[in-house]
């Protein structure tokens, strides 16, 4: 199963990348797929990962529209919640050097002006799900 979902956040990462733009329609496969991938381990820390990246994206969301869209607050709910709080903090940093790179090396060759960030996130959950909460426990210690 998550052999699929790798799958799928390839999908997204090549759809979002390719057009800027990624529909909120994609939400309810999310989540059917993520209630087949995702096990209630721990329901606490699914619960807390979705609130501390959903609120917050949300809240920058209605003040600064241009900075964020609202397929990224819809993921960023959905990431936190498949992965937790732990594993999701990894993947937002994965997620963040990667499109800062983006925007580094897309000013440089390619004249980008905006950062591709569903397309990050997903690189980085697909990273951090599989070795998340190493690197989290090794960065603790």
């Amino acid at each position: 199963m998550k052999t699929l979902f790798i799958f799928y956040l390839l999908v997204v990462c090549i759809q979002d990348a390719k057009t800027m733009y990624f529909s909120k329609r994609w939400i309810l496969p999310s989540l059917i797929l993520g209630l087949l991938v995702w096990k209630p381990y721990d329901l606490w820390g699914s619960s807390l990962g979705a609130i501390l990246f959903g609120l917050p994206s949300l809240c920058m969301f209605h003040c600064r529209k241009d900075w964020i869209g609202s397929a990224d607050v819809c993921f960023l709910f959905y990431f936190g919640w498949i992965l937790g709080y732990e594993r999701m903090i990894v993947a937002m940093f994965i997620a963040l050097f990667i499109g800062f790179l983006w925007l580094g090396l897309g000013k440089r060759f390619f004249a980008a002006k905006e950062i591709p960030f569903v397309s990050c996130l997903a690189i980085g959950v697909s990273i951090s799900l599989f070795c998340g909460y190493r690197i989290w426990y090794s960065l603790l210690l």
